[in-house]
């Protein structure tokens, strides 16, 4: 009975800690995180290796932009998309979240300078400015 009881303790914490880490992570379902030289990846539920362990970190998928994360190797930042494919160049010192900024623009900065680009990764603002003050996210009205 002690075993028994025990056993199902043990299988409880184990689904609580499993749902609480598929809370926290923000990652496709069947994904898990592997790691190789101390870089991070992901594997799907079949072991194919679906993001190659290159990153220093990956951030939540859709924190930025829809099914997108952040991705930081050598001190640099970029994104990259479910399939694995950096849509923005690993490249830029700093990203800052869209809902602070104009909609669909995310702030980057380069060579300690910043600009805006978008969820394709297009520099819509080269980063070329030693300051950007942060933007109204209502649109201005034509006159």
């Amino acid at each position: 009975m002690k075993l028994l009881l025990t056993s199902a303790l043990f299988i409880l914490s184990l689904t609580a800690s499993a749902q609480q880490n598929a809370a926290s992570d923000k990652i496709p379902s069947g994904w898990t995180k592997v790691y190789r030289d101390n870089k991070m990846g992901y594997i799907d539920e079949t072991g194919m290796e679906i993001i190659p362990p290159v990153y220093d970190s990956i951030g939540d998928f859709g924190e930025y932009c829809t099914d997108m994360a952040i991705v930081t190797k050598n001190g640099l930042i970029g994104l990259i998309d479910t399939d694995g494919n950096e849509m923005v160049r690993v490249q830029y010192e700093m990203i800052a979240k869209t809902d602070k900024f104009k909609v669909g623009w995310i702030m980057v900065m380069k060579d300690k300078l910043y600009g805006y680009i978008d969820c394709s990764g297009d520099e819509i603002v080269k980063p070329i400015y030693s300051k950007i003050e942060e933007l109204n996210n209502t649109p201005t009205p034509a006159n």
